[in-house]
């Protein structure tokens, strides 16, 4: 082949690559059952950084990233943009990029690996791109700007599929569907329909693993593994399943997979569909579950290592934050040698033994509680007693009390109706346990003979001493006996006016 021939060769074939490379993206259709459904374009963004300028290195990230890109592109038919220890802006520029060129019926991935940071005062994740510094945000990308840019895209689906740590930000907590084969075909159709804005993230607010699953993290080992060992339609929370046994089985990780908060989610579902896809009349591979002899359907795609049945992961899902013992043995009386059933043997014994220090706890208290109890009626016991004592006392010395008294000339003076002032004397007896009291009026012109009796009482002495005399709605006595003592006290109230004065023994 001369020079000549061979330079025309290149150009040609380099026209045919032009020409492939402009070709536009074809949307895709697949046949579910009866059902034509219009899966539309797909499209991924792969990002894997490595080797950090101002941070430490990663060893996977990179790795991760190029076997993402393969499975998606060989596999799923994907068509991807791949940036490798890539710089913000680089980032900034492809997510600008998707925003304007996605349309309505498009699908886009984006699968992120690299490090990532938590401001625990603000709760704001951070994406750290090649040339991020630690103490300056001026490069770090705010997981609030991936939100952002995934609600304003025009795709109907987005799925961020984040490994890196503190990834758990991009989403909240919802409940995840389990569907029946029986109205799969529909269900699909729905999923595929509905807007959709979810994540996938290798773990909460928690550091997660670099490394792990041989030249990849545990977690994009699991992400590779579940989509090279599917040959069905897949949704993502399907996807999730399958992986998040792997995934906390072999790393302190826990993956969840939720919607992207305030992105415009609408109750759709990322679909992966294989290129190689046929539905079969039917007989084709399905997502669900087991037969009734607990084997799995002919065709179904083969399991992680670690992994397990739908039917299965769904019930621990809904068992295994439970404090109920009986939760746990339904569980393993179902599977006695299922993935969890090591954990539910623990979880049953860990329950029981707290259990048993509750029941403690409750009776050392309740004795407690006896005790005090008992502490304060005997308490109360030796107080009435006291005073009963010393009501007794009281009352034997008042009933022994063998004396006279009269209260002092003009002690309590009181204006009459012709505004002559007086004042009343009284005159109280004690003699064995009873007491009589004789009231006079008294002024300063009246003889001694002339005093006019008010009133005479008499009676027992009472327990507590106090010795009441009333004459009609004007005039009151109170005297307080007191033994041993050559005084007594009373009080006098007469027209609303009190007075007191004293008793002495005469």
């Amino acid at each position: 082949m001369t020079m000549k021939q061979f330079s025309g060769l290149i150009v040609v074939l380099f026209t045919v690559m032009l020409l492939t490379l402009q070709q536009p993206v074809k949307a895709r259709v697949i046949e579910y059952a009866d059902r034509k459904i219009d899966i539309g374009r797909y499209f991924a963004l792969v990002i894997g950084i490595n080797a950090y300028k101002n941070l430490p290195a990663l060893k996977t990230a990179r790795e991760d990233a190029s076997d993402v890109a393969k499975i998606l592109e060989r596999k799923y038919g994907f068509t991807t943009t791949l940036l490798l220890d890539a710089t913000r802006v680089e980032i900034i520029k492809a997510l600008d990029r998707f925003r304007a060129t996605l349309q309505e019926n498009d699908n886009l991935l984006i699968y992120y690996a690299g490090h990532g940071v938590l401001d625990a005062e603000t709760d704001t994740g951070f994406w750290l791109p090649v040339d991020a510094e630690a103490d300056n945000e001026a490069e770090w990308i705010e997981v609030g700007t991936i939100t952002r840019n995934a609600k304003a895209m025009a795709s109907r689906h987005v799925l961020i599929v984040a490994d890196s740590c503190y990834s758990g930000t991009l989403t909240r907590s919802v409940p995840a569907q389990l569907q029946t084969a029986r109205d799969r075909a529909a269900w699909l159709e729905r999923m595929n329909e509905k807007r959709s804005r979810t994540a996938l993230t290798s773990g909460g607010l928690e550091p997660v693993l670099d490394g792990g699953g041989g030249r990849n993290s545990v977690f994009a080992r699991a992400f590779i593994d579940a989509l090279r060992e599917n040959d069905t339609v897949i949704e993502g929370h399907h996807l999730f399943r399958r992986l998040r046994v792997y995934v906390t089985e072999n790393s302190d990780q826990t993956p969840e997979y939720a919607d992207i908060r305030k992105a415009g989610h609408d109750g759709g579902d990322f679909l992966f569909v294989p290129v190689s896809f046929s539905y079969n009349d039917g007989k084709g591979s399905a997502i669900t579950t087991e037969n009734t002899a607990g084997q799995p359907r002919p065709g179904a795609a083969p399991q992680l290592r670690g992994a397990t049945s739908e039917t299965e992961l769904a019930f621990w899902e809904a068992v295994e934050k439970s404090d109920s013992i009986a939760a746990y043995r339904s569980y393993l009386k179902r599977w006695p040698a299922g993935s969890f059933a090591d954990i539910a043997r623990i979880r049953i014994a860990d329950i029981g033994k707290k259990k048993e220090k509750e029941d403690e706890l409750r009776e050392a208290m309740a004795l407690e509680k006896r005790i005090h109890a008992e502490l304060r009626e005997e308490i109360a016991l030796q107080e009435t007693l006291k005073q009963e004592i010393a009501s007794e006392r009281k009352t034997a010395m008042l009933l022994g009390l063998n004396a006279r008294y009269a209260s002092r000339q003009d002690s309590c003076r009181f204006a009459g109706e012709d505004q002559v002032p007086f004042s009343f004397a009284i005159a109280l007896d004690l003699h064995n346990g009873r007491w009589k009291a004789r009231v006079r009026k008294v002024t300063s012109e009246t003889r001694a003979e002339e005093r006019d009796t008010v009133f005479e009482h008499s009676g027992a002495i009472p327990d507590d001493g106090l010795i009441r005399l009333v004459q009609g709605n004007n005039l009151k006595i109170l005297i307080q006996l007191k033994a041993d003592t050559d005084e007594q006290e009373a009080v006098l109230s007469f027209n609303g006016r009190k007075c007191r004065t004293r008793l002495a023994r005469s």
